[in-house]
């Protein structure tokens, strides 16, 4: 299990309310420091070099929104990217905010061992700080709709 050491966090959000309405939740919140990457991929990648964070929170709708006119591709290129940067640091966590759940993707990023997937909707979203804490300390943070997409619910791997 991993225990939450240096409480940074990368804020990868696209969409300037959003961020600021993240960076407010963070605040005054003791054990965290934040940094944001802004809305490029290239931004997000070398601050995550450089930093070395628990956790990064990434806007799914601004990764999926820039890139390709079709869904399937950009949902396609979303995964991508994070299955590449899960590979290239794999003791940082990584937390999706979406307006949508995608069944596919919620199936692939769980496969993945994306540590959660929250709803912009979901009450969640409203305690992100705890919701960090949560999963830096190994756990994992679904919004209820997220884990009842599909034909069956879906059934998170246990933690190693």
């Amino acid at each position: 299990m991993r225990i939450m050491d240096k409480g940074i966090i990368i804020l990868t959000l696209g969409f300037p309310l959003l961020q600021q309405a993240v960076a407010l939740q963070f605040q005054d919140q003791p054990g965290f420091e934040l940094f944001s990457s802004g809305p490029a991929e290239e931004g997000m990648d070398r601050l995550v070099s450089q930093v070395h964070p628990n956790l990064v929170i990434i806007d799914l709708d601004w990764l999926i929104s820039k890139n390709s006119e079709h869904v399937s591709e950009r949902h396609y290129h979303a995964f991508q990217l994070l299955q590449r940067l899960h590979s290239e640091y794999p003791e940082t966590l990584f937390l999706i905010l979406a307006t949508y759940p995608d069944a596919i993707l919620i199936h692939n990023t769980i496969e993945l061992g994306i540590s959660g997937y929250l709803l912009k909707d979901d009450a969640l979203t409203l305690h992100l700080p705890d919701v960090a804490r949560t999963v830096c300390d190994g756990g994992y943070a679904f919004s209820h709709a997220v884990m009842n997409v599909g034909d069956s619910p879906t059934t998170l791997p246990p933690k190693s």
